[in-house]
């Protein structure tokens, strides 16, 4: 009798136990379904943005205008056209010459700081496709001081140093005899001139 007692009680205390742990099951069940969908919506409502999201939106609002800033990119490289100016200011005597080329294929396509390493003694004074500037200054006399007079009937041409030494540079064949006489007065006294291009304009105008 007893022994079937004990049957019957370990038979019910297997189905209180069954029971507890589905009731547990369940409740972990739902706690864990019903955050998940708590979390979805917390990520349905937050928006995420970062600077892509941003530059679109700006776009698809007309703000920005892509063809503008290609352009704008392109502004700021150096074309294959585009011209060299180098200014020298020297101290000495208080000139700045001028130099002007056509960029290397190393330049090309170049943005203003990667010039600017190709050139670190230089200050770029102005930047475009079309053309570069780039300054400097230097303590030192420029060797382009000249002194046009006539030696033995033509024009020559005598480069001044620093110490106002001449020292002759060019004997031109341009006979001053068919100059008029103010020009021959000017040439015996000596014309002096600063500047290459200058000094060209200069025997242009006698020849």
């Amino acid at each position: 009798m007893k022994k079937g007692w004990l049957i019957s009680l370990c038979i019910l205390a297997t189905i209180m136990i069954a029971i507890l742990t589905g009731i547990y099951i369940y409740k972990i069940n739902h706690i864990s379904e019903y955050q998940t969908k708590d979390n979805s919506k917390i990520l349905a409502q937050t928006e995420v943005t970062d600077d892509c999201t941003e530059f679109a939106d700006l776009y698809y609002a007309g703000k920005i205008d892509l063809e503008a800033i290609n352009a704008s990119v392109a502004e700021k490289t150096v074309s294959p056209n585009a011209k060299l100016i180098i200014e020298t200011l020297y101290k000495t005597c208080g000139h700045t010459l001028k130099e002007r080329k056509q960029v290397s294929e190393s330049l090309v396509n170049l943005n203003e700081e990667q010039v600017k390493k190709e050139y670190p003694e230089y200050e770029i004074k102005s930047f475009s496709k079309d053309e570069i500037i780039l300054y400097q200054e230097k303590d030192e006399f420029c060797n382009e001081h000249y002194l046009v007079k006539e030696k033995d009937g033509n024009i020559a041409i005598y480069q001044i140093d620093e110490q106002k030494n001449q020292s002759l540079k060019e004997e031109t064949q341009i006979n001053v005899n068919f100059l008029p006489d103010t020009d021959k007065e000017y040439l015996k006294n000596g014309i002096q001139v600063f500047g290459k291009e200058n000094l060209n304009k200069i025997l242009e105008d006698f020849e």
